[in-house]
Formats: C-alpha cells, sequence, structure tokens
C-alpha cells in the first residue's frame, strides 16, 4: 500500500510539474507575442532599439525639443495602486492634439508606456532622427569601448556626400565596424553612416553590457581588496 501510496504522488507531483511548466511555457509565449506586436507596430522610419527601456524617454525628449510649435501637457494620478499618466501635444500650426495615456504600478513606467504610444504616431521628423541617430551610436560606441574615426569624401558629380565612419576596439584592433551614408549634406550623410555602422555593431550590445558589468564587479572586488588591507594596515 506504501508504494502505491508513493506512487501516486509521484504521478501527481507529475501532473503539478507539467503543469507549471506549461504554465511557464504559456507566460513566455505570451510576453513573446507581446514583444513581437509592439515591435510591428513601431514606424518603419524609427528603430526598435529606440523603444527600449533606456531610450524611450530619450527619444521623446530629443522630439520635444527639436519640433517646433509643440505644446506638450503631462498629468498624472495615482488611484487603487496604479499610476494613470496623460501625455498629449498640440501642434500649434494646425491645432490637431495626440493624446496617450499610460497605466503601471510606478510612476515612471506609466509615463513611459505613455510615451511610446506618442512616439508610435507621430509623424517622421528628420532633425529629431538624426539627432537620435547620434546619441545611440556614441552610446554604443562608449560601452564597445571603440575608437571612432570618421571622413567625409568630396561632393561627387551627383551632389551627393558620403560618409566613412570605422569603429575599432581598442583591445582589439582586428574587431572593427565600418558604416558608410551618403546624402545632399555632410551632416545627413554623417548620421546615414553612424546610423549604418550602428546597425552593423548592435548584435554585440548584450555580450558589451555584460563585460561591462563583470568589469565594475572586478573593480568594486579590487577596491574591497584594497580597503581590507588599508584596515589591516592600519590596526597593526
Amino acid at each position: 500500500m506504501l508504494s502505491n501510496l508513493r506512487s501516486l504522488v509521484s504521478r501527481e507531483a507529475l501532473v503539478v510539474s507539467g503543469a507549471k511548466f506549461q504554465r511557464l511555457a504559456l507566460t513566455r509565449l505570451r510576453r513573446f507575442a507581446s514583444a513581437a506586436a509592439a515591435a510591428a507596430d513601431i514606424p518603419t522610419y524609427h528603430h526598435p532599439d529606440m523603444y527600449r527601456d533606456d531610450m524611450i524617454i530619450n527619444l521623446y525628449a530629443v522630439h520635444r525639443q527639436e519640433m517646433p510649435n509643440i505644446m506638450v501637457s503631462e498629468k498624472s494620478e495615482l488611484s487603487r495602486g496604479q499610476f494613470r499618466t496623460t501625455i498629449s501635444w498640440t501642434f500649434g500650426n494646425t491645432l490637431e492634439t495626440l493624446t496617450a495615456d499610460g497605466v503601471d504600478r510606478s510612476k515612471k513606467g506609466a509615463k513611459k508606456d505613455a510615451v511610446r504610444k506618442i512616439m508610435k504616431a507621430l509623424p517622421q521628423h528628420d532633425k529629431s532622427l538624426g539627432v537620435m541617430w547620434r546619441q545611440m551610436a556614441g552610446t554604443l560606441a562608449k560601452l564597445l569601448r571603440v575608437k571612432q574615426d570618421i571622413s567625409h569624401s568630396p561632393v561627387t558629380a551627383s551632389g551627393l556626400i558620403t560618409c566613412h565612419v570605422e569603429w575599432t576596439d581598442i583591445e582589439d584592433p582586428n574587431r572593427q565596424w565600418i558604416g558608410r551614408g551618403s546624402g545632399s549634406t555632410r551632416d545627413e550623410a554623417e548620421v546615414r553612416a553612424l546610423q549604418d555602422v550602428y546597425l552593423a555593431a548592435a548584435p554585440s550590445r548584450k555580450q558589451a553590457a555584460v563585460a561591462q558589468v563583470q568589469r565594475r564587479h572586478e573593480l568594486q572586488k579590487a577596491e574591497a581588496a584594497r580597503m581590507a588591507a588599508d584596515l589591516e594596515a592600519a590596526s597593526a
């Protein structure tokens, strides 16, 4: 009878374990589907990285600063443990208003939710996007620890200027990323080249972020060891 009871308990445990696995798999599938859907409705003139948690407020701030005749209002309130943020953008030349609501348990999260919706509804603004691409390329270059070289070619017969951007890993000079871009102005060509080199180097971002955390951890350990040695020497 004891062996039968053990067998029954084992079968029940297996069923529970299987149910948990199914729930976990379903949760992950929903998260993946949600992320895929969020990326799918991003305007083609924006890059999905602009909507990352560490970038979305920058995208918002740049457009707010660079787009002309914009009146912005933001309102946030707490209700039943949830923050609701309402953001409205009114365009002075047409008086058209875009409004978006964001909801989250944190005030910052609610604002980011509303900001993402506003950004997806905004028309393309090349000046803002140029500033954003420069910021993103600069942030990635710093993370990857590269030396950046930029050169411009003379104006061609077609009237276009070409820009060449080269990123070289400081620790491994054989590791490089190259970007090229053309435009009717020097600035336009440079932005397109920075965009090109960013797209080439972006797949290395996660690995570089992990390495950065490891370096920081090693520095903290070394500092703690130094302080411990100083205390020991002082008490000797």
